[in-house]
C-alpha cells in the first residue's frame, strides 16, 4: 500500500472530536494538579503531544532543515514528549504512551478534507518564506504540517531509551485509550486516568479525561459522571449573578427611557400622562424591565444530562457531528441537546424531523448514523494480555452475524502482525519494518 501520513494535523484549521463539545463541557472542567493522580496510570494520546511539539520547530520542518540529525539529537518535538512524560514520571504518575495506528475508512472524507487544508496552508507558507517573511512562513507550515509515523517512531525510539511505557494502537488511539480505561489501573494493565486534546475520548466513555496539560503540571480535569449526574452548583451560580446583573441592568436602561418619555410627554402639553414622581417612573420602568425578562431565554446555561446514560449521551455526540459522520444541517450540538430531551433517543429525533420535512436530512443518513455510533462502541484495539486484536465492546448481532458488513471498523490484523505494530517495529500504515534511528544520549530529567 501507499504509505501515507496519519491524518492528524498540527492545526489544520479542522477542529478534531465532537463538534460544540468542548464548549458544551467547560463548565464541568476543574482546575488540577497532576500530583493528585500520584500511584496511578495515566494514558497519553502521542499525536497530541507530537503536534504540540512540532509548533516550536515548524520553520524548520517546513522548509526540511532537520539540524538535530547533524547534531546527533532528539528532534525538538520527541524532546518536548519526552520532557512531558518525565514531568508525570516526577509527580508520581505512570505514563502509557498511545498512538494513532492505520486510517479508519470511515474517515475517509473527513481525512481528504484535511489533507486539502493542510495542502493550502503549506502552499501559503511556501509563498510567505519566498517573500522572506519567516514569521508568516512559520505560522502557515505549523498549521500544515502533519504527524507522520516515521515521527512518530523516533518518539517510540526514545521512550524505549527512557524506559517508559507505549502501544500502538490497530486503528484509533482514542480507541485504544478507552480499552486502557476500560481495564482500569492498578495490576489489571490499564489506565486510570487519560490524557488529550481531543473531546472524542468524551464520547468514547473514559471515566476521566484530563485536558490542557501544561509544563507545570496544571491540567483541567473532566469526570465524565460528573457530566450525567446534571450542571454544577457552581455553574447555575455563575450564571444566576450574570442573569442578575443583565436584569439591573436591564431595568436602569428601562427606567431612564421611561423617564425621558415621561419628560417628553410633559412637554407636550396638559393632557398628556405624565409620571410626577421618580418613584412612579421607577416602578413604570420595573414593570417593563419584567415584561422584557420573561421575553428573554435565559442564556450561558450549561445542558443539563441527569438521567442520561452513557448510550445516550455518544448518540447526542454522533448526532452533533463528529470525524465519522457530518451533523445534519442547522443540528448543532445544543439544538441536539433540546430535540434529544424532547424525543428521548436519535432515533425518535431523526424520525420527528423527517416527519416535520423542515429540516433536510440526507438520504442513508440513519444507516450512516448506526455506523459511526458503532465506530465508536466496537472500535478494534489492541489487546495487550490476549496479544490480538478484539473490539472495544462485544460486537452487537448485526454486526456478529456471519458475512456482517464491518469494513468500517477497519480490516481484520492476523495476530502476529498486530503484535508487531502494536510494540512499534511494524509501520501501522505500510506493515513495513520501522528503520531503527540512531540512539542520541538519554534526555535530562524532569
Amino acid at each position: 500500500r501507499r504509505r501515507q501520513s496519519r491524518g492528524r494535523a498540527t492545526g489544520d484549521g479542522g477542529a478534531m472530536g465532537i463538534k460544540g463539545l468542548p464548549e458544551v463541557l467547560k463548565p464541568y472542567l476543574i482546575p488540577v494538579e497532576v500530583s493528585r493522580h500520584r500511584g496511578k496510570r495515566a494514558a497519553v494520546d502521542a499525536y497530541s503531544w507530537l503536534h504540540k511539539g512540532m509548533y516550536g520547530c515548524a520553520y524548520d520542518l517546513g522548509v526540511k532543515n532537520h539540524y538535530w540529525k547533524q547534531q546527533r539529537r532528539d528532534p525538538p518535538y520527541v524532546r518536548y514528549c519526552v520532557h512531558r512524560a518525565q514531568m508525570l514520571r516526577h509527580f508520581g504518575v505512570t505514563p502509557v504512551i498511545v498512538f494513532d495506528g492505520d486510517r479508519l475508512p470511515a474517515k475517509g472524507g473527513e481525512e481528504k478534507e484535511r489533507r486539502d487544508r493542510r495542502a493550502e496552508c503549506m502552499r501559503k507558507g511556501h509563498e510567505k518564506m519566498a517573500v522572506g517573511d519567516k514569521d508568516g512562513a512559520a505560522f502557515f507550515f505549523a498549521q500544515g504540517l502533519d504527524v507522520t509515523p516515521a515521527m512518530a517512531h523516533e518518539l517510540i525510539a526514545a521512550l524505549k531509551r527512557e524506559g517508559f511505557e507505549f502501544v500502538v494502537a490497530p486503528y484509533e488511539a482514542d480507541a485504544q485509550i478507552a480499552a486502557l480505561a476500560q481495564l482500569g489501573g492498578g495490576g489489571k494493565g490499564g489506565v486510570d486516568v487519560v490524557f488529550t486534546e481531543d473531546s472524542d475520548l468524551v464520547a468514547y466513555g473514559c471515566p476521566t479525561v484530563l485536558f490542557k496539560l501544561d509544563k507545570h503540571g496544571a491540567a483541567m480535569e473532566l469526570n465524565v459522571a460528573d457530566v450525567l449526574a446534571g450542571p454544577p452548583e457552581s455553574a447555575f451560580r455563575g450564571r444566576e449573578d450574570a442573569q442578575s446583573q443583565a436584569r439591573e441592568e436591564t431595568a436602569e436602561e428601562t427606567a431612564t427611557r421611561a423617564e425621558k418619555k415621561a419628560d417628553a410627554d410633559a412637554g407636550a402639553g396638559d393632557d398628556a400622562p405624565i409620571a410626577t414622581t421618580a418613584s412612579g417612573r421607577a416602578s413604570r420602568g420595573k414593570k417593563q424591565a419584567a415584561a422584557a425578562k420573561k421575553k428573554r431565554p435565559a442564556k450561558g446555561a450549561p445542558l443539563d444530562f441527569s438521567g442520561w446514560c452513557l448510550t445516550r449521551f455518544l448518540e447526542l455526540c454522533v448526532l452533533s457531528g463528529c470525524d465519522f459522520l457530518p451533523n445534519v444541517p442547522s443540528i448543532g450540538i445544543k439544538r441536539a441537546h433540546a430535540l434529544m430531551c424532547a424525543h428521548g433517543s436519535a432515533a425518535a429525533t431523526l424520525a420527528a424531523l423527517r416527519a416535520e420535512k423542515k429540516v433536510p436530512i440526507p438520504e442513508a443518513y440513519e444507516a450512516g448514523f448506526r455506523r459511526a455510533f458503532w465506530t465508536f462502541r466496537h472500535a478494534r484495539v489492541y489487546d495487550p494480555s490476549q496479544k490480538r486484536l478484539r473490539p472495544l465492546t462485544p460486537l452487537p448481532e448485526e454486526l456478529a452475524a456471519p458475512g456482517a458488513e464491518t469494513a468500517f471498523l477497519g480490516a481484520h490484523v492476523e495476530d502476529a502482525v498486530a503484535v508487531e505494530v502494536a510494540e512499534g517495529r511494524l509501520d501501522p500504515i505500510s506493515r513495513k519494518p520501522f528503520v531503527v534511528p540512531p540512539s542520541p544520549q538519554k534526555q535530562r530529567g524532569w
